[in-house]
């Protein structure tokens, strides 16, 4: 197809752009790590990124004959995609388990030690971190707290209740990729997701992204539910997609993008009345804010005192920084404890707010331009953090180079299949979806160009870049009577 003929309409410059982030964020990624590593290893990583990509532009040239027909025969069987999915989730997640030990240290022995408090007492004492920096953690401690009722409050429990929701989270994308696209398409996501080593090693850190992403993940099954539904059914999966994505937002604020995509997509449906989007619209934000006056009731009733603040002026205070694009140090820590030992929870925010704002403004131009490059590459391109149980061990090189490969390999597919949006539209059946996924990782970019730019939080994003690949990949069946084998 020429590409001067093809329709430049919103999906197909969402695509460009996402695809022109993805590749300005490697080269931030090679920028920050310039100091460190040297102009070999960068130049050698950075033609690697770049053939990856050329290599998958060349692979996903449509019609490349029947192989790929055949394959795609094959994965159009929803029971026997479940089965291999079962396998390759769960094998390769109870040999990670049995082999490594998960190791519950930083931020993972907090949520522990706040989940038995809360299962013993049904509160949780003063904290000045949680009160300043981190006013998310309760509502995870909380939900921990519950099954630790059940089940022991001990670590074990927590590994355990997030090695299972890592498992049914394979399970949702592709359930949302069967409302997306034909089952092949939807196989192909799921099945990169459950054995991407970044997923597989993080399955046994009891952090809060299992649990958020969960909810992320339901909501929005529940939501394009109502796709095809009419009258009360549809407002219901409305309203209740958009309970379910606040409660995930309620414990990791990026679950807010999905909320706007979720928006976007209500008032997109062209099929039907604009007085019709407006009601569903209005089912999802309502429920939405139902969220907000519980987290409020919540906070009153387990803080005694003292409440939380948005923690808004700590994350501005980190993700402003040039230096390290964003990301964690020690000595940025230090400074926190200092801040919010000696001053009360709202006087620390502003602080943190102010200092991060001044500092900002001291950039010049071209600073400012290399913060949002090195940001992003912090954000997209590390993968360290899956890996924290086995850091300092001789095998954390090697795996490590796989993490980071895998990763940059999923990354890179999804650049080339955005780049072919140059040359080819996003196919009518599936632009809602592809729209859906861009604005859920676009946005989520764009907050983090501000806040907290660690490797850890795309750790919610992966099932959106996979699921947004697989829409986009050529040769994919039209829906209608193809997703099941005769």
């Amino acid at each position: 197809m020429n590409g001067q003929n093809v329709r430049k309409g919103p999906a197909e410059i969402l695509c460009i752009t996402m695809a022109g982030l993805l590749l300005a964020f490697f080269a931030g990624e090679m920028s920050l790590y310039s100091t460190e590593e040297p102009p070999v290893r960068i130049a050698l990583q950075s033609a690697g990124f770049a053939a990856l990509v050329l290599v998958f532009i060349r692979l996903l040239r449509p019609g490349k004959g029947k192989t790929r027909e055949k394959i795609s025969v094959f994965f159009r069987n929803d029971r026997r995609n479940l089965l291999i999915l079962a396998a390759a989730a769960i094998l390769p997640r109870i040999l990670w388990l049995v082999s490594v030990p998960p190791q519950i240290i930083s931020d993972y022995g907090l949520y522990v030690r706040l989940a038995g408090e809360y299962a013993v007492t049904g509160t949780i004492g003063r904290d000045v971190y949680l009160l300043a920096v981190a006013p998310g953690a309760p509502a995870f401690a909380a939900v921990l707290g519950l099954v630790m009722r059940i089940f022991g409050t001990g670590a074990g429990t927590a590994v355990g209740f997030c090695l299972v929701l890592n498992l049914l989270n394979i399970f949702l994308v592709y359930a949302i990729g069967r409302k997306l696209m034909p089952a092949p398409g939807a196989f192909a996501a799921a099945g990169v997701f459950a054995l991407l080593p970044e997923n597989v090693f993080s399955s046994t850190l009891p952090g809060t992204e299992p649990a958020a992403l969960f909810l992320l993940l339901a909501g929005i099954l529940t939501l394009l539910g109502a796709r095809h539904r009419e009258g009360a059914a549809a407002l219901l999966f409305c309203a209740g997609g958009g309970l379910l994505l606040a409660l995930s937002a309620w414990i990791r604020a990026s679950a807010w993008a999905a909320i706007l995509a979720a928006a976007v997509m209500l008032l997109g449906d062209s099929r039907r009345t604009f007085s019709r989007r407006l009601l569903r619209l209005a089912a999802l934000v309502l429920a939405a804010s139902s969220v907000l006056a519980g987290q409020q009731a919540f906070r009153n009733r387990i803080f005694n005192g003292e409440k939380p603040t948005s923690g808004l002026g700590w994350t501005l205070y980190e993700g402003l920084d040039l230096e390290n694009g964003g990301k964690w140090t020690e000595e940025k820590s230090k400074h926190c404890i200092e801040v919010i030992t000696a001053y009360p929870p709202e006087e620390a925010d502003r602080i943190f707010l102010a200092e991060g704002l001044e500092r900002y403004r001291g950039y010049t131009l071209g600073e400012k331009a290399l913060l949002f490059l090195r940001k992003g590459g912090a954000l997209w391109y590390e993968s360290r953090y899956s890996l924290i149980s086995v850091e300092g061990s001789p095998t954390f090189p090697r795996l490590l180079d796989m993490t980071v490969f895998a990763w940059s390999a999923c990354l890179a597919l999804l650049a080339a299949c955005l780049l072919r949006r140059l040359r080819e539209p996003v196919r009518k059946d599936l632009r809602a979806g592809a729209v859906f996924c861009l604005t859920i990782l676009l946005a989520t970019s764009l907050w983090h160009e501000a806040g907290t730019s660690i490797g850890r939080y795309h750790y919610m994003l992966i099932p959106f870049v996979l699921l947004l690949a697989a829409q986009l990949l050529p040769d994919m069946p039209e829906r209608a009577g193809k997703d099941q084998e005769p």
